[in-house]
């Protein structure tokens, strides 16, 4: 049965504008003995011949100074970048203590993970049928933003738990084995050029 992301009760929130800019929170956390925060920026998207991922290997470490609690990222959380054709959405397997994400993205979470699972916000939302929605309700250009009224009314189907994982067990093995196959290209591959510089390098 369809629903939405709203009416299946998913949580969403938006992420942290910082008004000096990220930027100047790095320099000043530079001079700090301690930098307590994590920022994930888009600049923290990887995109290669593979797909697009999150690379949190250089994540910016800063102090953020804030009045008002500050709702932390989770693991299982779902980041979803708010501008580019594509709208692409990660799962937060594993997040550091006390990271936050930026006004660049919007996050989704599970009401309850053993309802609704984390890997499958992420599967419906990256899922071809969504992509499409998204890029007809959010415009389909580059400098087109996506916002969480407009999220909050994407179909989402409103299946059991069961049925959920057997979806997500089927894509994990679809995953491993687009990896596999392409590992075998790239090793083919490889092996064509080393053979064709040997033969080249014995011809002059």
């Amino acid at each position: 049965m369809k629903s939405t992301i709203k009416n299946i009760q998913i949580i969403t929130l938006n992420g942290k504008f910082f008004r000096e800019g990220v930027k100047k929170l790095v320099e000043v956390a530079k001079k700090a003995k301690k930098r307590e925060h994590f920022i994930i920026q888009l600049r923290d998207i990887v995109k290669n011949e593979r797909g697009s991922y999150l690379d949190l290997s250089k994540i910016a470490r800063v102090n953020v100074v804030n009045g008002k609690p500050t709702d932390f990222l989770k693991k299982g959380d779902v980041l979803i970048a708010l501008k580019g054709v594509e709208k692409k959405a990660f799962l937060l397997r594993e997040v550091p203590y006390k990271a936050i994400a930026t006004n660049h993205f919007l996050i989704l979470r599970s009401p309850n993970s053993q309802k609704i699972m984390p890997e499958f916000i992420e599967y419906i939302l990256n899922s071809n049928e969504s992509q499409k929605w998204l890029y007809v309700k959010a415009g389909g250009s580059y400098s087109s933003t996506l916002n969480m009224k407009t999220l909050s009314n994407l179909p989402f189907p409103d299946i059991s738990i069961e049925d959920q994982r057997k979806i997500i067990a089927l894509n994990d093995e679809s995953k491993e084995e687009k990896k596999l196959l392409l590992d075998l290209i790239e090793n083919r591959e490889q092996q064509v050029q080393a053979f064709a510089a040997k033969i080249i390098k014995a011809g002059n």
